[in-house]
């Protein structure tokens, strides 16, 4: 729906995303098995993954180093001022880490919508919304692949890191996360992706490929703090953040290949 609805309500959606992502792992740090335990700052950390979420719409690239910068001149502000009894350069770190990651990563959905701006010729035709529909095509056609393939065939552990996933299903999932988004953006002509079968393709592969990167690191994140899900907003399926681990490196990835493939008519990416 916000997809139709043009730029600001796809952007308004990827901030609401972004900010309880953010949000579950601050609530998880806390209960990590670290000592002494995380103490993150959760409100100007929320602020921040808002603001990375938003600006890029309106500032492009020019957004992160003044987002950045003005993060860590508060940070430094919370732990010396407010914040007393956390340790400031590890919870300092872990704020840090958890804006780049979920804000950082998942700002390029709006670095994305606010290039396509600029060969917007009406209120509905940001061409910043293709590639993210596409995207995010990849992103679950390569999840729903992965698992049902696993599920039914997966016989030899993928990696340590995560002993449930297979080679099968990760062979299964990027075959998924090529395959059938290449037919429904490059067949079904969804602009700009869809400009020709050969560019879908090329995209859709690379996007497939950073998938199940996204997954691992995940996974390693989360051996590292001791947890087994990132949140718990989702039953069953652990929070939002084990739901976007694959996104939130499929976003990036979709970036550079429109800026790769000159995507966009008038160019634009």
């Amino acid at each position: 729906m916000c997809f139709e609805l043009g730029g600001p309500w796809t952007l308004g959606l990827v901030t609401v995303v972004l900010t309880v992502c953010a949000g579950e792992m601050f609530s998880t740090l806390p209960h990590a098995d670290h000592r002494p335990q995380y103490r993150p700052a959760r409100f100007p950390g929320l602020v921040a993954v808002a603001g990375l979420a938003i600006a890029p719409y309106f500032q492009r690239a020019f957004a992160y180093p003044v987002i950045f910068a003005l993060l860590v001149i508060v940070l430094l502000a919370w732990y010396s001022f407010v914040d007393l009894k956390a340790s400031l350069v590890s919870d300092l770190g872990m704020t840090l880490f958890v804006v780049a990651y979920v804000g950082g990563l998942g700002s390029f959905a709006s670095l994305i919508l606010g290039l396509g701006r600029a060969g917007q010729t009406g209120s509905l035709s940001n061409q910043g919304i293709g590639v993210i529909l596409a995207a995010v095509m990849v992103t679950v056609c390569y999840d729903v692949g992965a698992f049902f393939t696993g599920k039914q065939f997966g016989r030899r552990p993928l990696s340590k890191l995560s002993p449930n996933k297979t080679l099968e299903g990760l062979a299964g999932g990027v075959g998924a996360g090529i395959v059938i988004p290449t037919l429904i953006v490059g067949v079904g002509g969804i602009h700009p992706v869809g400009t020709n079968l050969s560019t879908a393709f090329t995209f859709c592969l690379i996007c497939a490929l950073m998938a199940p990167v996204g997954d691992l690191c995940e996974s390693a994140i989360k051996r590292s703090l001791g947890v087994k899900d990132l949140g718990v907003l989702i039953p069953g399926h652990g929070g939002v953040p084990d739901r976007f681990d694959a996104m939130l490196f499929v976003l990036p990835t979709a970036y550079f290949m429109a800026r790769l493939l000159q995507l966009g008519a008038p160019k634009v990416f």
